[in-house]
């Protein structure tokens, strides 16, 4: 145990407007506008004997080159091991093209907002640890429930809301990690202002009420199969209102429980990362042809019934979507390795458990029950991007989770070795 010294930093990553916005393949056009402004959030922690980093950035995804870039750089200039630090994005679907599903990467403007996203990152890390200071630390669950399993409506969700403050050697929160366990979707595609969706609500709110400097970071969960109240289905019509509400409504518990909880100033910090390699088979090519065919088809018959042209714009869009699938598809290889991180960040009782990609709830809840640290919370969208994480039920049943393309680097047992591999480092961290 030592003395615990930490800092967070914050630092504005909003893009130009104009720039494709990422998500959403029905999208009909970039950006038009800014609702509110992104950030990217560091926090720094230091025990006297291991620094760790937690970095989150309000984007899509982060792709494996920026994380390892973000990392290379921290430790060419700070020495910390790329394995205490945990790169992660908060999953907005009104943020910067970040996968290359309604764009290609390679446009000119996304590959320049890439990189500078990249020294962002970099830079706000730097910011955090030249300014560790004495602090406590402190950790406590809510629980709200603002979505609804979009698979099944009666299925399971994640309700915890959880929250790690940082007090500063007066005793006053200086920063606190929220972490919850939903999609951002709040906003669909047919929004083409730049936002970060609900948790940048609940952020803002959260931040206004402890005031002085306080900063909020909010980390998503297990939210594969999670959409928020919002939401019809797989279905986004919500507007800024009610991303407003949703993300009042965890601040408002978010508030509740720093308040009720209490800090120490000894801490032992440890972190440990494992990479799997998934196997992909043959790509589907045949079941990509197939989908475009079905647009293709659906497209005609609105242009027959003379569908209005927002209508039509859409499926042109999704049809793009189908043709640059089954393109790149048919020039994978028959046999695809990916690697797959599943990082643990453990600060006394309390563990964060980084998966890169959308891990269904069932999974996530499934870590947390079996995990010999009572205070267990799944990062999701962290050290890079796979894909979904369904259970193998899902892929019996089938839908849009389940599907790979060439984004989704998905297959059957994907959930089983990131669980796998959670718990095993959590009960080698336990046992230290």
């Amino acid at each position: 145990m030592g003395i615990l010294r930490a800092w967070a930093s914050k630092v504005e990553i909003t893009p130009p407007v104009g720039i494709p916005l990422g998500g959403f393949a029905a999208r009909t056009a970039p950006s038009q506008g800014l609702n509110d402004g992104l950030y990217a959030k560091a926090l720094a922690l230091n025990d006297d004997r291991t620094t760790a980093i937690l970095i989150v950035a309000d984007v899509l995804t982060l792709p494996s080159e920026i994380v390892e870039g973000v990392r290379a750089s921290v430790r060419r200039n700070l020495g910390i091991n790329p394995t205490n630090v945990m790169v992660a994005a908060t999953h907005t679907h009104s943020g910067p093209e970040t996968l290359g599903i309604f764009a290609s990467l390679e446009e000119p403007l996304l590959r320049a907002y890439m990189k500078v996203l990249e020294a962002h990152l970099a830079g706000v890390t730097f910011m955090a640890f030249h300014k560790m200071a004495e602090a406590s630390f402190g950790v406590g669950k809510g629980r709200v429930r603002i979505g609804f399993n979009r698979r099944k409506p009666e299925g399971p969700v994640d309700e915890e809301l959880g929250v790690i403050r940082l007090d500063n050697a007066l005793g006053v929160p200086k920063a606190a990690i929220v972490n919850y366990s939903c999609h951002p979707v709040v906003l669909g595609s047919e929004n083409l202002f730049i936002s970060a969706d609900y948790p940048g609500y609940m952020s803002r709110a959260f931040e206004g009420a402890l005031g002085g400097g306080f900063t909020s970071i909010f980390t998503n969960g297990a939210a594969g199969d999670v959409n928020p109240i919002s939401c019809k289905g797989y279905a986004c019509p919500g507007s800024f209102r009610d991303a407003h509400r949703l993300g009042s409504i965890l601040a408002g518990e978010a508030i509740k429980v720093l308040e009720e909880s209490e800090t120490s100033h000894e801490v032992c910090i440890q972190t440990s990362s494992e990479v799997r390699w998934i196997v992909l088979g043959e790509p589907p090519v045949v079941q990509a042809e197939h989908s475009l065919k079905e647009e293709k088809e659906r497209l005609e018959e609105l242009r027959r019934k003379g569908a209005p042209q927002e209508d039509l714009a859409r499926h042109e869009a999704i049809l793009r979507y189908y043709e640059r699938n089954l393109e790149l598809l048919r020039k994978e290889p028959k046999e695809l390795k990916v690697p797959l991180e599943v990082q643990v960040l453990r600060i006394n009782d309390v563990a964060l458990v980084g998966v890169p990609g959308e891990l269904f709830v069932e999974i996530g809840l499934e870590i947390k029950a079996k995990s010999p640290l009572k205070n267990t919370f799944i990062v999701g969208y962290a050290g890079g991007y796979v894909g979904y994480m369904p259970t193998r039920k899902a892929f019996e049943e089938g839908g849009y989770e389940p599907t790979r393309t060439w984004w989704n680097r998905t297959c059957p047992e994907i959930g089983e070795v990131v669980k796998e591999s959670a718990l095993r480092q959590l009960e080698t961290l336990s046992a230290n």
